[in-house]
């Protein structure tokens, strides 16, 4: 059997000496569990050449969803731009409930701290954990759940081949699958498709 070749690696974990430890080629002993990313991802090839081909964007949603640890919040929209050394990153996350500012607090800490010890982003760059606001209210079918028995007004296209719309005012019924259902104020039921609508607003009562 051929053996790998081996490093000897000793480091320092919250200020406690932690003894020597070997990295194989693909293997980790260790008698913690400490995230090295930085190093595996400068001297382990073999990780290198599986994970090259992913993206930027698709290795920080990896991290976002790692991040959210809680099943009522989920990712709406990530943004990253910028260059090497001075990347932006936007992250617009909702919840079943309503997103709170304590807990996207917490999800912007777990998230920083994900993406240094994996060393996801080389250099600086900045960060937003926020909820989606305005913009981004109505791009997903669970985004519409928590407003149900509000008023929206609604602007959908007729059909897919058409790119004329219409816009329909009335209190949210329900939301099942890619459909909604809105009761206008004649009392009859309006079912849209929810990948045809093209803006969406809550109607305020004043």
């Amino acid at each position: 059997m051929k053996a790998h070749t081996s490093t000897i690696l000793a480091v320092r974990l919250e200020g406690r000496h932690v003894p020597p430890f070997f990295i194989g080629k693909r293997y980790l002993f260790t008698p913690v569990r400490v995230r090295i990313g930085r190093f595996l991802q400068n001297h382990m090839s073999a990780d290198n050449s599986t994970t090259s081909h992913v993206s930027l964007d698709e290795r920080i949603k990896s991290l976002v969803l790692e991040s959210l640890d809680d099943e009522n919040y989920f990712l709406v929209k990530l943004i990253v731009r910028g260059y090497r050394g001075a990347r932006a990153v936007e992250v617009y996350v909702d919840s079943d409930t309503g997103a709170l500012v304590n807990e996207l607090a917490a999800i912007g800490r777990r998230l920083r701290f994900l993406i240094d010890s994996e060393a996801a982003i080389d250099g600086k760059y900045a960060m937003t954990v926020s909820s989606p606001g305005d913009q981004y209210a109505f791009i997903m079918p669970r985004q519409y759940t928590k407003y149900v028995g509000k008023t929206l007004d609604i602007q959908y296209k007729l059909s897919e081949t058409v790119e004329e719309t219409v816009s329909v005012q009335g209190s949210l019924e329900t939301v099942s699958g890619e459909s909604l259902i809105l009761r206008e104020k004649d009392g009859n039921n309006k079912e849209i498709l929810i990948d045809r609508i093209k803006n969406a607003k809550v109607v305020l009562p004043w």
